[in-house]
């Protein structure tokens, strides 16, 4: 991950929200679920 995205982990359900903050726009960058594929979302950062 770079160091302007972060991850939020969704309190429960197995998900988490990646996104990118750049000044005043935040950016989805993938909604995965934690237990399925991990790291698919990687190559989009």
């Amino acid at each position: 991950m770079s160091d302007r995205t972060r991850r939020c982990l969704v309190n429960r359900f197995p998900y988490g929200v990646i996104y990118r903050h750049d000044g005043n726009t935040i950016t989805v960058v993938a909604v995965p679920h934690l237990h399925q594929r991990p790291g698919y979302w990687k190559p989009r950062v």
